[in-house]
């Protein structure tokens, strides 16, 4: 009887702290919902949990009402940041395909300065070594919206391109 029963027997011990662990997931997901829900999100993206990551999306929203934040450039995008201004937890460029934590740092320091024109900042991005895939992929997303449209940042680039020739940079 024993053994049959240790099959699906649950460790006292274990079921404690299983129990402590929802107990005190549920208060901070009831006091400090921003923050539970950024805390989360970054671990699961980090896991690789994209789906539970979107299940999360979809309580916080229905829940509490907190918001899909933006990626956009001068916001921190680097990880699951709050914005209680907005009501919003803002993504994390990691947690997208071909995206590399580098790639975020490098994009929230640019994101840090003052731009007089896309083509300032394309410049950035060169010397920085943001390929021109990773670009055409922001721009897709709106990520640099602050600058113009996507029809007209994609032709900006087109431009940019054809005046420095850098074969290595329209390689990447």
């Amino acid at each position: 009887i024993m053994e049959a029963f240790s099959s699906y027997a649950f460790n006292a011990s274990h079921a404690y702290s299983y129990a402590y662990d929802s107990v005190y997931g549920a208060y901070l997901k009831a006091n400090y919902p921003y923050e539970f829900y950024s805390v989360m999100m970054q671990h699961l993206s980090e896991k690789g949990e994209k789906d539970k990551v979107t299940a999360y999306k979809q309580e916080m929203q229905q829940a509490f009402g907190i918001k899909n934040g933006d990626y956009k450039f001068g916001l921190d995008n680097r990880e699951f940041s709050i914005d209680k201004e907005h009501e919003c937890i803002n993504p994390s460029l990691v947690s997208l395909k071909d995206f590399s934590q580098s790639i975020a740092n490098t994009l929230y320091e640019l994101g840090q300065k003052k731009y007089d024109s896309f083509i300032d900042l394309l410049e950035d991005l060169r010397v920085a070594g943001i390929s021109e895939s990773r670009i055409v992929d922001l721009i897709q997303m709106n990520y640099f919206s602050d600058f113009g449209s996507m029809t007209y940042l994609t032709s900006v680039l087109d431009y940019f391109k054809i005046f420095y020739k850098n074969k290595k940079y329209l390689q990447q």
